[in-house]
């Protein structure tokens, strides 16, 4: 049971504010990247709780943060539609939690571009699935 206890006590991240670059490994600052990047345009929801992204906040962060990686980023339909599929519990903001199923996705597309990867799941749709109706590609 000690034996356990000292495995799970040796795992626990430890997370400094934000290492010096010269200090940090590419991952550990691409890490500070994504999760700063969220509360650089999250906003703290009416009634205190977690920030989260309001469908304003999260157009912004597509259009300037990710116009590279997705297209369509600058019209509110296909932004809208995203947002829809990613606010998983319909409260009209994206936690931290469903903006990761964002990256998660981003990741799988990197990896099949740059590593040879198998093709990644299908890009985010619309809530009703068409993909004509709009959402955001991954550019080529």
């Amino acid at each position: 049971m000690g034996q356990s206890q000292g495995a799970e006590k040796a795992l626990e991240p430890s997370v400094p504010p934000v290492p010096p670059p010269e200090e940090a490994s590419p991952l550990e600052r691409g890490l500070h990247a994504v999760v700063g990047t969220f509360y650089q345009y999250a906003g703290a929801p009416g009634g205190g709780g977690e920030p989260s992204l309001d469908p304003r906040a999260f157009q912004g962060l597509l259009r300037r943060e990710l116009g590279h990686q997705l297209s369509d980023t600058g019209h509110p339909e296909a932004v809208a539609a995203v947002f829809a599929l990613l606010d998983a519990n319909g409260d009209r903001r994206i936690s931290f939690a469903e903006y990761w199923q964002l990256v998660a996705w981003l990741c799988h597309v990197l990896r099949h571009r740059h590593y040879g990867a198998a093709a990644p799941p299908g890009p985010p749709l619309p809530p009703d699935g068409d993909p004509a109706a709009g959402g955001l590609g991954d550019e080529q």
